[in-house]
This record gives C-alpha cells, sequence and structure tokens, in this order.
C-alpha cells in the first residue's frame, strides 16, 4: 500500500477548484470568491457593454467600414460555381464568408455591426478558454483580443477573413478545453474531430488551435496528448491543404494568417496571435496559485501572491478597467493610419462620383498629393466649377491632367483604374479600356472595373462583349441592378439608341489610338483636347482641361486665342480664372474696355486685379504678415499661381 506524506498531498487538475475547498464559509458568501453576485453580473455586463458600444462607434465614425471595403472590395458573387470553388479548398468556406460580409461593409453602419459582433464572439471565446483554464471569470484579460482588432483595422488593409478564421480557432479550443473528457483515447477522437473540421474552415487558423491545445494538455501533465496536438499541426495541413487540395505549403500552413497576407500590419498580426498563449500562461498561473495541492515553491508562490491582490474588487476595478481603456486607447490612437485615411476617402467618393465628397475630403488630405489633386480637378468639371474654384484648390505647376507621371504613384494598385475613369470621361474611349484591362489584371474583377468595362463596350456598339460583364455584376450584391437594367435594355434595343448617356459618349468618342508601340504617349495631352474638340466642338470636358492645361504651363496667349470657343457653350461672360489670366496679359490701361472675342472682364475682377497688385508688392522676402495677408485674400486665385507657383488652401501659406 503506497502511503501518501502529509506534506505532499497528491496532484490534482486545477481545472476549477475552488481555493477554500474545506473551509468553511460565512453564511451568504459566495463560493466563488471573485463572484460579487448580481452586483459582480451587473459590473461585467456593463463593462462589456461599455466597451463595444465604443468599438462600434469607433469603426463607424473614425475607420467608417465602407472605406474598408473600397480598399479591399473582394470578388463575390451570387453563383453556385463561385461557392463550389471556395468549398473545394481547406479556409475556403471562411474565405467565402468574409468575402460576403465586406459587401455589406458598404453601408458602414452594417460593416460596423458585423466586425463589432466579431469581435464580441472573439472575446467571449477567449474568456471560455480561460475560464477552462482555472475555473474563473477571465476579468479584463479577455477584451484584448478586440484592442488588436482596431488597430489592425486602422490600417484598411486587413482583411476580415483573418478575424473570422480567429474568431472560429478560439471557438473551437473554447470547445475543447471546456469538454467534460478525461479519457486520454476519447480526447484524442475528440481533438481529431475538431481538427480536421477547423482545418477545413478556416485554413491557417488550425495552427493556433493546435498550439493552445497542447499547452493545454501539458498544463495539465497529459504529454502524450500534448504531442498528438504538435503532430497533428503538422502533419493536417501537409496531407490535407498539399496533398488532397494541392496548395503550396506556405497557402496550407499560414492561408488565413494575418501576418503572412500583404498590406496587414505585421507587428500586430504577430503580437494578437502571441497574446492567446501569454494569455494562457497567466491563466496557468492562477491556475496555480487557485490549486491548494500545488507544492510550495517561488512560482507558486508569485503566483498566489499576484491572486490574492488582483482577487480584491477594488484593485479590480481600480487598476484592471482603467488600465484597459488608457492602454487600448493609446495603442488604437496611435497606429491609425491618418495618411491612408486622408487618401482613402477622397478615392471612394471619385469613384462612386459623389463629386461634392471628393471636393470636402480632399481639403483634409495635408500637402499637395497628385491623386488627390486629379480627382478635385475632375470633380470641379463635373460640378462645372472647373474655370471657377481650379485655384481655391492646392495646384501644382506643369502637372499633367490626364496621365500621372509622377514616379512615385507609378506603382499605385489604383492608378489605373482612375486614368482609365478620367479617359472614358472626356472621351479617348480606346485608352480608358486599355487602361480598364491594365487594372482588372492588377487588382482582379472588382466590381468597379467590370462597370467600367461593360460601359465602355456599350458606348462602342459591342453589346456582346458588354453582356460578358454585365452578367457577371449581375451576380453581385451591390451592382446587380444596375447590371439587369442594362442587360433589359440590350434585349430590347442593342444599340442603345435610347439611352441619353451612352449616346452623349458616343459623340464625345474620339476614335483613333495614339499609344504607340514602346508604350508611352505619341501626342500631348494638348493635342488630345484639340483633336477632341475637333470632333465635337460641344465636348465641354475636353474644352476645360485644354484650358485648364493652359492656365497650369502659363501660356497666356493661347488663353486668349481659345476665348471665341466659350460661344459653343452656355457660359455666362467669361469664367473668373479665364478673366484672371487675360488681365495677366494685357493688364488694364484706365478705364479701358478689354475686349475678348465680343467678351469683357467683369468690372469686379478687373477690381480685385488692382487689389491683388497692391498686395503682391508688400509680400517681400521675410515680410511674413505680408505674405499671409496675400495668401488669405488671394490665395484662390490664378493671380497667386502665377505668381508664387502654386496655390493653396485659403490660410496656408507655402514657405
Amino acid at each position: 500500500m503506497r502511503v501518501r506524506h502529509p506534506q505532499h498531498p497528491e496532484k490534482k487538475d486545477f481545472a476549477g477548484p475552488s481555493p477554500h475547498d474545506g473551509e468553511p464559509r460565512r453564511a451568504g458568501a459566495s463560493a466563488d470568491p471573485n463572484d460579487t453576485g448580481r452586483t459582480g453580473r451587473a459590473a461585467v455586463l456593463i463593462g462589456w457593454g461599455g466597451s463595444f458600444s465604443a468599438f462600434y462607434l469607433y469603426l463607424l465614425l473614425r475607420i467608417d467600414p465602407s472605406l474598408i471595403y473600397h480598399t479591399q472590395c473582394p470578388e463575390f458573387l451570387v453563383d453556385w460555381a463561385f461557392l463550389d470553388a471556395h468549398l473545394a479548398r481547406p479556409g475556403g468556406a471562411i474565405a467565402y464568408l468574409a468575402a460576403l460580409l465586406t459587401q455589406l461593409c458598404y453601408f458602414p453602419w452594417c460593416g460596423a455591426l458585423i466586425l463589432t459582433v466579431i469581435a464580441v464572439v472573439l472575446c467571449a471565446a477567449t474568456a471560455w478558454f480561460l475560464k477552462s483554464v482555472t475555473g474563473k471569470a477571465a476579468g479584463v484579460l479577455s477584451l484584448v483580443p478586440a484592442v488588436f482588432l482596431l488597430v489592425l483595422h486602422n490600417s484598411y488593409a486587413h482583411c476580415m477573413s483573418a478575424d473570422i478564421g480567429l474568431m472560429i480557432a478560439m471557438l473551437f479550443v473554447g470547445a475543447y478545453a471546456a469538454a467534460p473528457l478525461r479519457n486520454a483515447v476519447l480526447r484524442a477522437v475528440c481533438y481529431a474531430g475538431l481538427s480536421a473540421g477547423l482545418y477545413y474552415l478556416a485554413g491557417g487558423a488550425f495552427l493556433l488551435f493546435a498550439v493552445l491545445c497542447a499547452l493545454f494538455e501539458l498544463a495539465r501533465k497529459r504529454r502524450m496528448l500534448a504531442l498528438l496536438c504538435v503532430l497533428a499541426a503538422a502533419v493536417i495541413p501537409w496531407c490535407v491543404g498539399v496533398w488532397i487540395a494541392g496548395l503550396g505549403p506556405m497557402e496550407a500552413y499560414g492561408g488565413s494568417l494575418p501576418f503572412l497576407h500583404e498590406g496587414s500590419p505585421l507587428a500586430a498580426s504577430l503580437l494578437l496571435y502571441l497574446f492567446f498563449p501569454i494569455a494562457f500562461a497567466v491563466a496557468w498561473l492562477r491556475g496555480l496559485a487557485l490549486d491548494d495541492s500545488a507544492p510550495a515553491g517561488s512560482v507558486t508562490g508569485f503566483a498566489r501572491a499576484v491572486d490574492t491582490f488582483m482577487r480584491t474588487s477594488k484593485v479590480r476595478w481600480a487598476v484592471g478597467w482603467p488600465l484597459l481603456i488608457v492602454v487600448a486607447g493609446a495603442a488604437v490612437w496611435t497606429t491609425y493610419d491618418a495618411g491612408a485615411a486622408a487618401l482613402i476617402p477622397v478615392d471612394f467618393a471619385a469613384q462612386h462620383k459623389r463629386w461634392e465628397r471628393v471636393l470636402r475630403e480632399a481639403r483634409e488630405v495635408p500637402g499637395y498629393h497628385p491623386l488627390v489633386i486629379h480627382d478635385v480637378n475632375r470633380a470641379l468639371c463635373h460640378t462645372g466649377r472647373l474655370p471657377y474654384d481650379m485655384f481655391a484648390h492646392r495646384q501644382k505647376a506643369n502637372e499633367p491632367l490626364l496621365l500621372i507621371r509622377d514616379e512615385r504613384y507609378a506603382g499605385s494598385r489604383m492608378i489605373w483604374l482612375k486614368q482609365s475613369d478620367i479617359h472614358f470621361d472626356i472621351g479617348l474611349i480606346n485608352k480608358s479600356e486599355h487602361l480598364a484591362c491594365e487594372a482588372m489584371e492588377i487588382l482582379g474583377e472588382r466590381p468597379e472595373i467590370l462597370r467600367r468595362l461593360a460601359l465602355i463596350y456599350m458606348v462602342k456598339d459591342e453589346p456582346d462583349a458588354a453582356r460578358t460583364f454585365l452578367i457577371a455584376l449581375s451576380k453581385n450584391l451591390l451592382h446587380r441592378n444596375w447590371a439587369k437594367r442594362y442587360l433589359r435594355a440590350l434585349d430590347e434595343d442593342e444599340t442603345l439608341a435610347g439611352d441619353p448617356f451612352i449616346q452623349t459618349m458616343r459623340g464625345r468618342m474620339l476614335d483613333i489610338d495614339y499609344v504607340n508601340r514602346d508604350g508611352p504617349l505619341s501626342v500631348s495631352d494638348e493635342e488630345l483636347m484639340l483633336r477632341l474638340l475637333a470632333a465635337n466642338k460641344q465636348n465641354r470636358m475636353a474644352f476645360e482641361y485644354l484650358m485648364a492645361h493652359y492656365l497650369l504651363t502659363g501660356q497666356l496667349d493661347k488663353i486668349a486665342e481659345n476665348i471665341g470657343r466659350l460661344d459653343d457653350f452656355d457660359y455666362e461672360g467669361i469664367p473668373r480664372h479665364y478673366e484672371e489670366a487675360l488681365l495677366l496679359r494685357s493688364p488694364p490701361v484706365g478705364d479701358a474696355t478689354l475686349d475678348f472675342a465680343g467678351r469683357t472682364i467683369s468690372p469686379g475682377t478687373r477690381m480685385r486685379y488692382k487689389q491683388c497688385t497692391n498686395k503682391a508688392g508688400r509680400c517681400t522676402d521675410g515680410n511674413e504678415t505680408g505674405m499671409r495677408e496675400f495668401f488669405e485674400a488671394f490665395g484662390d486665385t490664378y493671380w497667386c499661381y502665377y505668381w508664387f507657383g502654386g496655390t493653396t488652401l485659403r490660410g496656408d501659406v507655402p514657405w
């Protein structure tokens, strides 16, 4: 018979022991020293409710999920073939669901709600797992993953599939840890079943499940089960992912891991996945503190001291929640990508032709940015304000209007679609088609590209080609109504003779190719505008862009030569910026009337020119006050641009 030493009782699992087992309880005392009854539960509910309300509002008001949709815009079709292709590979189910939910982010309130629900479930699954380790509530520790999710989505490039994969993995971890199975064989069977299901659903997120399950079994001295977990992490992705599904090793093992995806913040992604083993270690130490049968030692003593300190309700409220709020607030606020947050809204608004929003958002972009001013000039033209308000926005000398040649942005993934859009608007349909095809090669079959190509082929009177893209768009959640409307119109009349927009674009279309075999433009932007006007003298966009080109390049004589073209349109008088340029070319002498193609410069502009020249004379080097006063009064004029080489927003001074 084995004799138990009284100082070393037999060890037992710490899956939920009370540190006060065997001690008499006071009347009305809770079995759980962390449980404060209804008050404690209410406090937890208030803490979680407040935390995730703040989470939702941050997503909605600061990040704006519609910009996440715009940045990522994963391909998604309401089509059985599309679903089958995803279900045929590990992780495809989660990828399909993520693509669907990302479409719904187009509606900001809905996207914020979806991401908040994912965060709630992830944190609840984390709390479930950590409670399975000690039998006690995890407290604020279980809310840390939500902080990491906000940090990741601050960059707009983090994919929702990684969030969902992590959430599912933690649910499976919680289920395994909470399973009331003590028999090793039964636990091994349970682990094998959960592993197969999780790897099929979430792909690479299975690796986190395997690591946490291995740590869980090691903590319970079930070393063979822990070894099984580690071996399964190595074998299952190779057998199922590589051999059966035909994936590459990288995709088979890490297909849904965010730190292996381009664009997702590397440090935050790694820290998020490292958090769970670290949280387990904290819970394990707490388990030692709660296990009265654990042998005395430095680790156990430290664990018990920390647990005793943190179990005090006053300490939990005074340290836990305030510390989470401060650390979370600092992490989320400092990792916010202000640069992307300033540029993406402009691009989003331009792509959806929300011109007033383009102009509003552009004012929030610090400094000059070629892609932003490209969208601003396009918005001003579509709202009829380019000849009047062009220099109320940041402009730069000698910038091309149609083709952005700045080398810093030549590799931008969105540049092809941007330039396809502007070439389409102005009537260069063949060039727009070429650029849209380039965009599809780089970005994939984004709905905006499919829509652009469908319009191009309808304008070119190629209905069969147009139908190809319209049919694809008809399976898209957000564009299906537009596509089906045009499909019906093509069925009724393939020429679309009754569609005013298509007819207008056909009237603008310049039916020539102007790109040589080596790639660069064979004609200048100026020559293109002149050719467009020769084909259709009422192409207003071509005229305004031609005049804008002359303004930006300081060709005052050509401004005067083309003033007569105003008669082809419905302008009243001479637009303001053209007047300002004409006054620079032919300054007034006394009260003499200046006549340009039968039109005269307004008295208000003449008076303002006189005031401007007087104030400009005081803008000497070092006279900061004079410069600031000048830019406050005349910073939106062509005179400011012409004399100082650029314009700024009112109040900015380009020192």
